[in-house]
């Protein structure tokens, strides 16, 4: 249940936006962090805490975490501009590309079943 709520996270956010998340906040738990950063991860870890517990104790669906990742964003943003460009435009055209699959993907869908009843 927790690897699969985990999982659902990183569908939902990105992969490379929640792992880039989870370097953030494991360094900020180790080293500290400063006000700016330690704002925004208290307003998303917290959340996303609060559902792996609840998928361990029932069910939890994936857009339940939704709240976190307005901070979330803008944290793993910085961080990859400031640190990593090249994986931040990665991700870019991920969700680019993500993101035009999923509008298309229903215009195919509609013209097949066209055909189907032809």
């Amino acid at each position: 249940m927790v690897l699969s709520s985990l999982g659902s996270q990183f569908a939902v956010f990105g992969p490379i936006l929640f792992a880039v998340l989870i370097v953030v906040a494991w360094r900020a738990a180790r080293r500290g962090c400063e006000q700016p950063e330690c704002r925004l991860l208290a307003f998303s870890v917290p959340v996303i805490l609060l559902l792996i517990v609840q998928a361990l104790l029932s069910r939890a669906l994936a857009n339940w975490a939704a709240v976190a990742y307005p901070a979330a964003t803008i944290l793993v943003t910085a961080e990859l501009l400031r640190h990593w460009p090249r994986l931040f435009r990665v991700s870019l055209w991920l969700h680019l590309g993500a993101a035009l699959v999923i509008t298309i993907a229903p215009l195919f869908a509609k013209e097949a079943n066209r055909s189907d009843r032809s």
